[in-house]
């Protein structure tokens, strides 16, 4: 329902009850009517396509909050003031120009965020990094990893803050970079856990050897990355196709 959905995942709505949900729909939609409500909305783009009919599903929902809805039909409208009139709304995405033409009538205001300066990168390492004395090794790291071929990758607040995370645990070498997916891979083969479909067990992995085969995939990837500039396509991988007894055919680099 509508107003359950307002609260998904929050921990103190665990042990709500169906009166309870409702009542706090009410004092949220009171609250917007006087202008006292901030909604923010990250990652529209994610929603899809938004379409008249979710305005008027919208619409239905909020003359009945009983009513089932998606998390997409929520946010158009919230975002066209359907639910919760009166609210103001913050929005993210990568398509919000169009949302704003097709959806809103272009009557939202738009902004771009401004790429990060290196003020505010010694800012993020402050926030992530206590200690003075390893602030400023990450810090001198960052200067000296940072080029004019990587520097895209200190602009943005996602992939500079997993950057500095690297740097900070000093696990992998980020002086070659060449594109966000490597960055991304980084992260990935420093988080990995290890599971198969048929494991219920959550606190059980899979076998050391399964997991060497999964790191050694991602490293050939992370190579294949790091020697574009070579020439070929990179989403092909060279190397010699053997069978191996038990796994089948395999690659040989």
């Amino acid at each position: 329902s509508l107003y359950r959905i307002m609260w998904d995942g929050h921990n103190d709505a665990a042990d709500w009850k169906e009166e309870d949900f409702h009542e706090a729909y009410l004092c949220l939609k009171s609250l917007a009517i006087e202008d006292k409500v901030l909604v923010l909305i990250d990652g529209l783009d994610e929603l899809g396509n938004f379409t008249a009919k979710d305005v008027v599903n919208a619409s239905q929902a909020s003359s009945n909050p009983h009513q089932e809805v998606d998390i997409r039909t929520v946010c158009a409208g919230i975002l066209t003031q359907k639910i919760f009139p009166g609210a103001r709304v913050l929005a993210t995405g990568r398509t919000t120009n169009l949302i704003n033409k097709q959806l809103l009538e272009g009557k939202a205001l738009l902004y771009d965020l401004v790429p990060l300066t290196e003020a505010d990168r010694d800012v993020m390492v402050e926030k992530m990094q206590e200690d003075f004395n390893d602030r400023r090794r990450v810090q001198q790291e960052l200067q000296r990893i940072s080029t004019k071929s990587n520097k895209i990758f200190f602009k943005t607040p996602l992939l500079l803050k997993n950057i500095i995370q690297l740097v900070i645990e000093m696990k992998v070498d980020v002086n070659n970079l060449k594109c966000p997916s490597e960055v991304y891979l980084m992260l990935a083969m420093k988080n990995l856990d290890f599971q198969k479909d048929e494991i219920t067990n959550f606190l059980e992995l899979d076998p050391p050897e399964d997991q060497d085969f999964l790191k050694m995939c991602m490293m050939i990837c992370q190579q294949k990355i790091q020697d574009s500039e070579k020439g070929g396509n990179i989403n092909t991988i060279e190397g010699i196709q053997r069978y191996v007894k038990e796994k089948g055919f395999c690659v040989e680099k």
